[in-house]
């Protein structure tokens, strides 16, 4: 049998051809693509990801004592306990995680290797109102105010 593009198989489907990439990519093998190992493998994490992840107190501890003891990024404590199979949340949480801590008079974030940086969000969308974090609006009116200010 003959194989066939990334492209060819998207356009059969019709789907991007970057859909087609991961998928291949998420789930081929040693010896290339099998649509049983791809089920097989879609099931497993299924499976494992079937509850949803909270931030526990052995979470917690686990954050603490890499960023505290072993000075890891939320990024490295992730893929290492992925690696081991340990229970863990995503890297965005770990740095919810601290920015609260650091709220509270915590000192977790003196332990991140880059600033936490809140930044304010884009500009308001055609239509839409200004957002708390936003600065300024970019609509014709607020420029002109802008440039009288």
């Amino acid at each position: 049998m003959k194989k066939k593009t990334q492209a060819y198989i998207a356009e059969q489907l019709n789907v991007s051809e970057s859909t087609i990439s991961r998928e291949l990519k998420r789930n081929g093998g040693k010896r290339g693509y099998s649509w049983r190992q791809a089920q097989e493998l879609a099931d497993l994490r299924k499976d494992r990801l079937r509850e949803p992840r909270k931030m526990c107190g052995q979470v917690r501890h686990r954050i603490e004592k890499y960023m505290r003891g072993e000075q890891l990024s939320p990024e490295q404590i992730v893929g290492m306990c992925r690696n081991k199979g340990y229970l863990m949340v995503s890297k965005s949480s770990i740095y919810n995680y601290i920015r609260k801590d650091k709220e509270h008079g915590g000192d977790l974030w003196k332990n991140c290797r880059f600033k936490l940086k809140h930044r304010s969000r884009p500009i308001c969308r055609m239509g839409k109102s200004p957002g708390r974090w936003q600065k300024r609006s970019w609509t014709p009116s607020c420029l002109s105010n802008a440039a009288e200010a």
